[in-house]
């Protein structure tokens, strides 16, 4: 993920600012060449881009990354540790070429990640066995050597290629579940249900798991005018990187890269174009997490023109937002409770202007909640806990077993989190009830005029608006779409647009 700018909350009124145009979206995935050791130097350059970076026939390349608001740079905004339990994704495509995402250690043997890294093939496709296409997760804060070991093996240390090597915290995988609801038309394979789990093929055994929380968070009493819905969360990922300013310029180094910002919506695409646009024309309406890059500038004449501040709150002192080669990365609330959660999977990036660079100033980042989808991780996940009945048995009688609840599975409680699992269902399915009441899924005639915004956004939706009522529409808007500027397909870090 790229870390996004820090800046000060001020009055939208204040800045000459451009109205937004349209929401242009893209997933956070995408291609790269590695050349084995000795080669030319390695090529982190997005493979088979067409002019103005959209493959041809409109498909689009994503690609993870972070990046970080000036004073801070790419190298500042390095990981400072070497191992934490988040990992990159790698598939092999053939001749080096491979695809990248970011995904989540939960258990030694399962990672969370996005669908979108992985859906353009069959679930069944990938793995260890003969003819499936190989994928793998490093978890160094540099996996650059260990995925040359991976693909070309390494005579000198006795690794053999496409195989799980510990010693350099690199795992094989060999299944993986995606949500197939991902791949629906509207849903362009990321915006909605993007959402997968991978099984490693070797326990990582003293490599952090994360806690998940499958909760929703509640909507924030007020609105901070510095601090927004006042949810501090930490963003991180493998891949492109660079400063609000010029968005994410850097290519893809295999490092590890972490930015803190504040939540800002809990809220459905839909909501967004219907807030900016008065109408929409897409059926998005599942929540998602948001949040935006500020531009510490703002309120000054060198303020970015493309920072409206969607969401009101002012920016951090490491603030940052996602790339490409972040797509599957966690979305992390660390202040609010006794211990960091995984609030969120990584989808894709939103921005509002034509002539706006991916992840700069005033673009804007979506999660998929974990939330709507917490019964599909759980059936999903291949790794048991088990304890003994009491009483004396064979330790061969599978009846003297029982499973326990996986410890990473967190709910609040009491506004405290405890280890288990919602008595509802997950909502983020389409064969369960809706999971919006916005404004997109009403009748024209329903709607109202709106010259501020709602107080809520959706049933259990919310947001910090940093602007009393929407900008007014431009002169002409024709027609408003999502423009995919991501790579589909491979996970490698998210461009400026709306969720994926």
């Amino acid at each position: 993920m790229r870390c996004a700018l820090l800046t000060s909350v001020v009055p939208f009124a204040a800045q000459a600012q451009d109205r937004p145009v349209r929401s242009i979206d893209a997933p956070h995935a995408g291609p790269v060449s590695v050349a084995p050791p000795g080669a030319a130097s390695v090529s982190i350059a997005p493979a088979g881009l067409a002019p103005g970076g959209v493959l041809p026939g409109g498909s689009s390349i994503h690609e993870p990354q972070v990046v970080i608001n000036p004073p801070g740079t790419p190298t500042t905004a390095l990981d400072p540790n070497d191992i934490t339990g988040v990992g990159q994704m790698f598939i092999s495509q053939g001749g080096g070429s491979l695809g990248l995402c970011t995904g989540t250690l939960v258990n030694p043997r399962m990672v969370i990640l996005a669908a979108h890294c992985m859906n353009t093939r069959p679930a069944s496709a990938y793995g260890t066995e003969a003819g499936n296409t190989p994928m793998a997760f490093g978890f160094k804060g540099n996996n650059l050597p260990g995925v040359r070991d991976w693909l070309f093996g390494n005579a000198a240390t006795g690794v053999v290629a496409f195989r799980s090597t510990p010693a350099n915290a690199f795992y094989n995988v060999n299944q993986v579940s995606y949500l197939t609801d991902s791949l629906k038309t509207e849903n362009r394979g990321f915006l909605q249900s993007d959402v997968a789990v991978a099984t490693l093929d070797t326990p990582a055994v003293g490599i952090p798991a994360w806690a998940l929380l499958f909760s929703a968070l509640p909507a924030p009493s007020s609105i901070n005018p510095s601090t927004g819905t006042g949810y501090h969360v930490t963003i991180t990922g493998y891949g492109r990187n660079g400063t609000g300013l010029n968005g994410d310029t850097g290519g893809i180094d295999y490092r590890r890269r972490v930015a803190e910002n504040y939540l800002g919506a809990l809220a459905s695409l839909s909501d967004v174009d219907m807030f900016l646009y008065g109408d929409t024309s897409r059926t998005l309406n599942q929540n998602l997490y948001m949040t935006d890059l500020d531009d510490p500038r703002r309120g000054t004449a060198s303020a970015s023109r493309f920072d409206f501040n969607l969401f009101k709150d002012n920016a951090l002192p490491n603030e940052g937002i996602t790339a490409g080669g972040d797509s599957g990365g966690p979305l992390i609330l660390d202040r609010t409770f006794s211990k960091p959660v995984v609030i969120g999977v990584l989808s894709g990036g939103t921005r509002y202007y034509a002539a706006q660079p991916s992840s700069s100033f005033g673009t804007t980042s979506f999660y998929q909640p974990l939330y709507l989808y917490w019964d599909y991780i759980v059936a999903s996940n291949p790794y048991r806990y088990v304890s003994a009945k009491a009483g004396d048995a064979k330790w061969s009688d599978a009846t003297h077993w029982q499973t326990e609840l996986d410890p990473s599975y967190q709910i609040i409680q009491d506004g405290k989190l405890v280890n288990g699992v919602p008595t509802t269902a997950g909502q983020g399915r389409p064969d369960r009830a809706a999971i919006s009441d916005s404004y997109a899924s009403k009748p024209r005639a329903a709607r109202s005029a709106r010259t501020s915004p709602p107080a809520s956004i959706t049933r259990m939706a919310w947001r910090s608006i940093a602007i009393r009522s929407p900008p007014a529409p431009p002169p002409s808007r024709g027609r408003r779409r999502r423009l995919p500027t991501g790579c589909r397909g491979r996970a490698t870090s998210f461009r400026t647009t709306p969720i994926r």
